[in-house]
């Protein structure tokens, strides 16, 4: 789990990188984000198992409901990524 925390800090690191890019458009910042997301669920799945995967898959589904929403798919919710980057939300583990 060790490496899943260091691809997971990466990845933050690096929408970070991307929201305080101000030569990107809020579009093309959205797209860099899901590029480094998909990426880094890729890595991720790479290192764990298929039970560990699936595991995983079970407790995020279970703080989603805890937190009223279910599992988040996508956009549209109002506040873009790098709103939630700046905000307490980002320093979750």
């Amino acid at each position: 789990m060790t490496q899943r925390k260091g691809i997971e800090q990466q990845a933050r690191a690096q929408v970070e990188s991307v929201c305080h890019d101000s030569s990107l458009s809020e579009p093309q910042k959205h797209a860099k984000i899901r590029e480094i997301r998909q990426r880094s669920r890729q890595q991720v799945e790479g290192i764990i198992s298929p039970q560990q995967q699936e595991a995983l898959k079970s407790c995020q589904q279970e703080r989603a409901a805890a937190k009223g929403g279910g599992v988040h798919v996508g956009g549209g919710h109002g506040a873009g990524p790098c709103d939630e980057v700046a905000g307490p939300a980002a320093e979750h583990p």
